[in-house]
């Protein structure tokens, strides 16, 4: 039965502090401990260990102990030291068992948590990290889901569900179905329960600022073309920080078993990857081993299985029900909501963007890189320079989605290009005449070997420079330019496009049209 949203962050602190949210570990396995004469606080670890709520529970009732020293109290493990098997003891007479049906809801998230915390602590040896203190602030860092699920798990889904689709309202969603920011109660629930100091720096940790810099990281990240040092000095400090740790743990126990999300679990599988600084099959391989281990200490997951997302099919998220009208919530209906309406969305794609992107598979790719191999290979390859250029182009256009080439050559004045020759998927009398004068922002493609992918929208504010070709196809909101250097300078641009379809170009793609230039470059050099 859900509770009425008669609380305030401090009164749910309170609520914890009594010990009212109940434990999962069963008390006959916690008598069997008390009655053995033998029994130590190992034997007890055996059984709290996987009960995030009662270790919750022992940190701060140890803490409470240990108040006059100013320690912190990294996990439970410590915390046992501290209270010893009376401590323990009395701390579970304060408590109460869950029901085996009761909060369904509230286990997954439990389930998640011990999956995170075994994620921490594997990733932190890959850093050769201190694992107690990851560890336990990876298993702690959702207790304000523990709490919010208990208190109202569905509006707690909503919470889940908007936090996957914008990130960046999270905190104003919650202020809207609860009426305080989770953050703000997670730093409380930190200081009351005696927490060590990484969960509080957790709880205060958001990489909103540099969400699009992170981004652009992940996509040369799978280029292979990432360089951290060339990136801002906040985004290097926020990728390298210890927090960090327990922040991606949880997000890839999240996705793991959550199979209705497309693209989080390998953005975060990169995200980790670049952390640690280790292969993404490392990581991923990780997250398996874990999950496996999980399943053999007998933690259950009630709604969604470990690793689910890894073998099951994209789906509809679940809980459709729990995604009420806003006329039903009427003790939110004053407030501002930022929860899209449900109505709003029937017949719309499921991803517009995903939709957009045009396919390029491993095949193609690899017949790419098999040019590119050929290109550099030496001059008996091919009878001439034209004769590679013109096969060249031709075979990106027939193995690859890309629909147009135009390759441009630059004058010995270094003034003006003109396209000498345009390949495209259907006929087309494309021809493009570059004035570098004019055009400041093409003028920077004759320094040095060079790639952009021009967007209408990013690009906007020099749009307008680009050659008359260019502007007169008005559909047309992205395209690429590589130079070509050869001989000691950039004698030419190779250009780019999807002027029929307006798809957008994989990562993949972009990567290996850039090294297929670069492949080129050296063919044209030899002559």
């Amino acid at each position: 039965m859900e509770q009425a949203l008669a609380y305030t962050a401090e009164q749910l602190i309170t609520e914890f502090e009594q010990y009212k949210i109940p434990i999962l570990t069963a008390s006959e396995a916690l008598q069997t401990c008390f009655n053995n004469q033998e029994c130590a606080t190992s034997d007890l670890l055996k059984v709290i260990a996987f009960d995030p709520i009662l270790c919750l529970y022992v940190q701060r009732f140890a803490g409470e102990k240990h108040a006059t020293r100013q320690v912190d109290i990294n996990g439970v493990e410590h915390a046992l030291s501290i209270l010893g098997v009376a401590g323990v003891q009395s701390l579970i007479e304060k408590t109460n068992e869950i029901g085996v049906d009761d909060h369904l809801e509230l286990k997954q998230v439990l389930a998640e948590s011990l999956l995170a915390s075994q994620i921490a602590r594997e990733l932190a040896k890959t850093k050769s990290g201190y694992t107690n203190d990851i560890q336990a602030a990876a298993l702690f860092a959702r207790a304000t889901d523990w709490l919010l699920y208990w208190m109202h798990p569905k509006r707690s889904w909503q919470l889940r569900r908007m936090r996957n689709r914008k990130p960046f309202t999270e905190q104003s969603t919650c202020e809207v179905l609860f009426g305080f920011a989770s953050a703000a109660l997670q730093q409380k629930i930190c200081e009351s329960f005696h927490l060590p100091h990484l969960s509080q720096r957790v709880a205060q940790f958001s990489l909103v600022n540099v969400t699009r810099p992170m981004l652009r990281a992940i996509q040369l990240y799978r280029a292979n073309d990432l360089r951290l040092e060339e990136h801002s000095r906040e985004l290097r400090f926020q990728l390298g920080a210890p927090e960090m740790t327990p922040i991606i743990a949880n997000r890839l126990a999240q996705v793991v078993c959550s199979p209705w999300l497309r693209n989080s679990w390998q953005r975060w599988v990169d995200i980790a990857a670049i952390h640690c600084h280790q292969k993404n099959s490392v990581i991923e391989q990780l997250v398996v081993q874990c999950c496996r281990q999980i399943d053999q200490a007998g933690v259950t997951f009630t709604k969604f299985l470990a690793g689910s997302a890894l073998v099951n099919e994209v789906g509809a998220a679940p809980y459709q029900e729990f995604l009420v009208a806003k006329n039903a919530r009427p003790s939110i209906a004053t407030k501002s909501s930022v929860q899209p309406s449900t109505a709003s969305t029937e017949g719309k794609p499921r991803n517009k963007v995903a939709d957009r992107i045009a396919p390029y598979t491993t095949n193609q790719s690899m017949q790419v890189k098999l040019l590119c191999r050929k290109l550099v290979a030496g001059a008996a390859a091919f009878s001439s320079a034209k004769e590679a250029l013109a096969e060249t182009m031709q075979e990106i256009i027939t193995v690859t989605p890309i629909e147009r080439l135009s390759f441009v050559a630059i004058n010995q004045s270094r003034t003006k290009g003109k396209s000498l020759l345009t390949v495209a998927k259907q006929p087309s009398n494309f021809s493009i005449v570059v004035d570098f004068e004019q055009s400041k922002v093409f003028k920077k493609f004759l320094q040095q070997q060079a790639f952009l992918r021009f967007d209408k929208l990013k690009h906007q504010a020099y749009w307008a420079q680009l050659p008359a070709a260019i502007l007169e196809q008005s559909q047309l909101d992205s395209f690429m330019v590589n130079s070509l250097y050869y001989r000691g300078q950039v004698r030419a641009l190779m250009y780019a496009d999807m002027y029929q379809s307006q798809r957008q170009l994989p990562p993949a793609l972009i990567s290996d049209f850039k090294k297929l230039c670069t492949a080129l470059s050296e063919r044209l050099r030899v002559g």
